[in-house]
């Protein structure tokens, strides 16, 4: 299951679900300087990192929009990655081209295979 990492710079262990077994947890970077952001959580439980700065998302009024933070926003780019890739793959694959494909740039801890 994809979580998100949280947004109090701490720890992600430290909270529910990121710090659960079989989650695979996301953390945001900055989207124009691929670094972490303070309130992004993180740690050994952080599978990887994803954009979650300034992403576009709806807004309140009629045809409005808006741009916003959060692990939140870092957790769907995973979430929709994952089925594209589960249409030609098995699952354990998934998560390691996951890891693959949001790490190749970003130091993002160590991949839990349990």
């Amino acid at each position: 299951m994809v979580v998100s990492a949280g947004n109090t710079g701490i720890d992600a262990a430290l909270r529910s679900p990121a710090g659960a077994k079989r989650a695979f947890t996301v953390g945001a970077i900055e989207l124009n300087t691929d670094k972490r952001p303070d309130w992004s959580n993180f740690g050994s439980v952080v599978n990887v990192y994803a954009p979650g700065t300034g992403i576009t998302s709806a807004g309140i009024g009629e045809d409005d929009y808006t741009y916003m933070d959060g692990t939140s926003h870092s957790a769907p780019h995973v979430a929709g990655q994952s089925f594209i890739i589960r249409q030609s793959t098995s699952m354990p694959l998934i998560f390691y081209s996951l890891y693959r494909y949001f790490c190749y740039r970003h130091e993002c801890g160590s991949w839990r295979s349990e």
